[in-house]
């Protein structure tokens, strides 16, 4: 814009006189550049942070009335006049695997003219950068800190937010409204599922605690078994699901038809199994993963249900005879629940051949891809 050549000469210095007047006023750039950059503000004291690179630059000071600028690394002051560059320094770093250089533009709150503030101390702190430690990149982010009234607010939004999600849940179990919206997606990791489910009272959620257990990890909407429940009825079913309103309106339909041999829990199965099942007096002679989050990136694929911590603590709770079977409309998903199983040594090892659904039911997902004609892969694992 300031070099079109329908602008007049002087409206063109004056615009430009104003610009660079403007980039003065901000503070201390923190975002380190590609390539070499100049300040456009007086920076005469400066701290530089232990956690730079050893070969960073601090490159182009320049500024009005000021001769010379102090940097301080440590507790040794390196000096450069303005207008010159800085060369490497070392600050202490030795298993840094960074080839290329890193360069800093400094910007203070002095104008270019020289005036404002006689010293302006401050650090230059990286939001962006990245120190790479042998093959491990780490990525340094601020932390915000939040004043009293901020964080007042923020505490006020979710004691709002936990009442209108204890409402909600109130009004699915007495049937008042109905399910309403639910998450497809929901991060296991997530501070909110840390904690274990808590075991719950058996006598009060069976019938006879003596039966053995069908557990079906991440039952979704919990109507296969519904089903399974009234077919088999020497046998107890548990459905473990991580979105609680799923499970909320699942055990209503247990209490208006009377079942006694099943129950459904909400939360994360990958840090409950031991406390949820603890006081259990039945056999486990079935654990079921069906249709499972495929968590499809590659940075997601740790949120996926079945871990072979998972694996290997359950295999505690079954008897020998007991089996495992996971199904998945996704074959990567597939694979990679067959994988943790066959290198259990607490399961007999895959035959290498996909399975029909040992179940008399199947789930709403399985008989939908069913119908458009799309593969299912299954496998079953035998408890050693």
């Amino acid at each position: 814009i300031f070099g079109h050549r329908s602008m007049v000469p002087a409206v063109r210095v004056l615009m430009t006189f104003i610009a660079f007047s403007m980039a003065a006023a901000f503070d201390v750039a923190r975002a380190p550049l590609a390539g070499a950059a100049t300040s456009s503000k007086l920076l005469r004291r400066c701290l530089v942070p232990r956690s730079l690179p050893p070969n960073a630059e601090l490159l182009s000071l320049r500024g009005g009335q000021a001769q010379q600028t102090t940097v301080h690394q440590r507790r040794t002051p390196l000096r450069a006049a303005w207008g010159q560059n800085l060369r490497k320094y070392n600050v202490g770093l030795t298993s840094t695997s960074r080839s290329g250089r890193l360069f800093l533009s400094l910007r203070a709150s002095e104008p270019l003219h020289g005036g404002g503030m006689d010293e302006v101390e401050t650090e230059l702190g990286l939001a962006n950068s990245v120190q790479e430690t042998g093959a491990q990149a780490v990525k340094h982010r601020p932390k915000r800190i939040f004043t009293v009234a901020e964080e007042e607010q923020r505490q006020q939004r979710r004691a709002e937010h936990a009442q209108q999600r204890l409402s909600r849940l109130e009004k699915i179990a007495s049937g008042e409204t109905g399910l309403g919206k639910v998450r497809q997606h929901v991060n296991p990791l997530a501070p909110a599922f840390r904690d274990p489910i808590p075991s719950p009272d058996w006598k009060q959620v069976y019938g006879r605690q003596d039966l053995p257990l069908h557990i079906d990890m991440g039952c979704g909407k919990g109507r296969m078994l519904l089903e399974l429940s009234k077919m088999e009825p020497e046998r107890n079913f548990l459905g473990v699901e991580i979105r609680e309103p799923l499970v909320v309106r699942a055990d209503r339909w247990v209490r208006e038809e009377g079942i006694q041999n099943l129950h459904y829990v909400s939360g994360n199965i990958n840090v409950s199994i031991e406390s949820l099942l603890a006081a259990y007096a039945g056999p486990v002679d079935l654990v079921s993963v069906l249709m499972p989050d495929p968590w499809f990136k590659n940075r997601h694929k740790k949120r996926r249900l079945l871990q072979p911590v998972l694996v290997e603590q359950i295999a505690h709770r079954m008897k020998p005879g007991a089996r495992f079977f996971v199904m998945s409309d996704v074959k990567e998903a597939a694979e990679e629940m067959v994988q943790i199983l066959d290198a259990s040594s607490a399961f007999s090892s895959w035959d290498g051949k996909w399975a029909e659904n040992p179940l008399p039911l199947g789930t709403e997902r399985e008989i939908s891809c069913m119908s458009r004609g799309e593969p299912i892969y299954r496998a079953i694992f035998t408890r050693v």
